[in-house]
């Protein structure tokens, strides 16, 4: 029963996070035929600072929430409390970076964008804490309103600015909409008097303090690389390659980031069970490669018509970009199941462990690469620091739960093998519909080949599967539904097995 409803609560997560980054993706289309690639990479420039200052200082105190035994009012209140201070303190750090920012680059008008952009910072995290409460519940249907809601409203105004304005401001308006309208469906979606109290701060206080080492390793980990390249490209350049990255994280964000909050709350319930933990974790473990493994090949393989298609032919620049981006990604969802799994026995460490030493593997590459091979040399290092950061995280779990690391890497032999069916017929779409042309045939082109990667892929799965016994997992959730609305019949798997 409890992995029917993490799974069920997926799949809801899963889709208002897709619908959310189709709306990324198409504020991403009309965005890049109003605006140019300099643009993109000024407010790059902007983001990277202020991305650094949120992660470093994000309390993440819903997390500490779900793993209370007992949920008060005092603690949502210190909930609360916390992030408004929070919020105030990052909007100090962001505002007294701008000018500084600005003479690093030579720009002055990064100033006021700074400023402005501070506004999105000091409200994410703001949203009413009595979410928790229905999160505890296996209840997200107010998270997919609150997601999808903020997304449309933030489309709606980035696009009426950049119809307007042409220019960067419109990106910047877009992301400052977007947290003012979470905040304030959250609120309705889930009534809070706010009220000021640190009563509860010690059951906060060891929790975070690990998370928060591990979200400042994060930050530097992640967004050093774009501060580099701002000093030793244009920001065109820059543009090409934040735009192209942003657009790998689309489908890794829309599939794989949602279930993340469920899966803690499944580990959480059943972590005194070892054998159904594991299994749970295997399981979710096979559904993220499941899920993830063929979105990024066939990013990689349809980069072209992709590029062609969202953004237009001033940014085919970022063809190579995109494919070498995709591929960077593939060995994190190895390590997305471990977060989660040992965060439900409280162990915050694991985090700033992996993500140290992804730092220390990547940081002196991505130097030494970016200045001799640009940002494929940066792609390159990025690879290597995945792969070891991976390592260890199937490491960890071997050696706190005994699940061998031959048994997590064959966990996922259905998803590669498929993927390794998909691809030929991926390449051979590619070449007999011969990519190039305006937006219209790129588009066209890509729906086609999309569509046939895909069902080459699902049926792979399918028979991969049924040659395996019908094991539990993804396949058997997904064709249990579609059996029984055929048959209205047994199952072929009880489906509190599957995930």
């Amino acid at each position: 029963m409890l992995g029917r409803r993490t799974a069920q609560s997926g799949v809801l997560l899963i889709g208002a996070r897709l619908l959310s980054r189709m709306l990324d993706l198409t504020t991403m289309l009309i965005l890049a035929r109003l605006l140019r690639p300099r643009d993109f990479g000024l407010v790059a420039i902007a983001m990277t600072v202020i991305s650094i200052a949120e992660v470093v200082l994000d309390l993440n105190v819903g997390t500490v929430l779900m793993r209370l035994p007992v949920l008060t009012r005092t603690q949502l209140d210190t909930a609360f409390t916390l992030s408004v201070i929070r919020g105030l303190a990052l909007g100090a750090v962001i505002l007294s970076s701008a000018w500084p920012l600005a003479s690093f680059y030579s720009d002055r008008r990064l100033v006021l964008l700074v400023c402005v952009l501070s506004v999105s910072s000091v409200l994410r995290g703001l949203n009413s804490p009595r979410l928790v409460e229905f999160q505890r519940q296996m209840s997200f249907w107010r998270d997919t309103v609150i997601q999808v809601g903020g997304k449309l409203i933030a489309f709606a105004v980035a696009i009426s600015v950049g119809m307007y304005a042409h220019d960067y401001w419109a990106l910047a308006a877009g992301t400052v909409a977007f947290p003012i309208a979470m905040v304030a469906i959250s609120y309705a979606l889930a009534p809070y008097r706010p009220r000021l109290s640190l009563a509860e701060m010690p059951a906060f206080l060891g929790f975070l303090g690990w998370l928060t080492a591990s979200q400042a390793i994060t930050a530097v980990n992640w967004q050093f690389e774009r501060l580099l390249m701002g000093r030793l490209v244009s920001f065109a350049r820059l543009g090409l390659f934040t735009t192209a990255s942003d657009l790998t994280s689309i489908p890794l964000n829309a599939f794989v980031g949602p279930i993340i909050g469920p899966l803690l709350s499944a580990f959480s319930a059943v972590r005194e069970d070892r054998p159904r933990l594991l299994r749970i974790y295997q399981n979710a473990s096979a559904a993220v490669m499941t899920l993830g493994l063929p979105v990024l090949v066939g990013e990689c393989l349809l980069a072209d018509p992709i590029v062609r298609f969202v953004f237009g032919a001033k940014w085919l620049g970022a063809i190579p970009l995109l494919r070498g981006l995709s591929l960077s990604a593939i060995p994190a969802l190895l390590a997305i199941g471990s977060g989660p799994l040992m965060m439900s026995f409280g162990d915050t460490r694991f985090f700033v462990k992996k993500n140290a030493i992804e730092l220390v593997v990547k940081l002196p590459l991505v130097v030494a690469g970016a200045l001799e091979f640009g940002f494929m040399g940066l792609i390159g290092a990025r690879v290597v620091a995945e792969l070891a950061a991976a390592s260890y995280a199937v490491t960890i779990v071997r050696r706190n739960f005994g699940l061998s690391i031959l048994s997590q890497i064959l966990n996922i032999w259905r998803s590669v093998a498929s993927v390794a069916i998909m691809t030929p017929v991926v390449l051979l779409s590619a070449h007999l519909l011969r990519f190039g042309g305006g937006v219209w045939q790129a588009g066209s082109n890509l729906v086609i080949a999309a569509a046939l990667g895909a069902i080459a892929y699902a049926a792979a799965l399918a028979l991969l599967w049924l040659a395996s016994g019908r094991p539990a997992g993804l396949e058997a959730l997904v064709l249990n539904g579609i059996f029984n609305r055929i048959t209205r019949d047994k199952p072929l798997r009880q489906p509190e097995r599957a995930l």
